[in-house]
């Protein structure tokens, strides 16, 4: 049903699986159980400034034309 060439690969699969859904609903809770404070709220709601990002760099000249 797993395509793995043992039991044993089977079982670590399996394990992994377990452990990472163990982990997710541990965060999930911790999420649930802590309300996002007013910074955190507006913050989600921002944009970024991506002129932040600008440079002088003419990659034109440096590129060229890619296909």
């Amino acid at each position: 049903m797993l395509g793995v060439p043992s039991a044993s690969a089977a079982i670590d699969v399996a394990l992994s699986e377990l452990i990472r859904r163990h982990r997710l609903r541990s965060d999930v809770e911790a999420y649930a159980k802590t309300p996002p404070t007013a910074e955190e709220t507006a913050l989600g709601g921002t944009s970024p400034d991506w002129g932040d990002l600008a440079d002088d760099t003419d990659w034109d000249a440096d590129w060229g034309e890619v296909r």
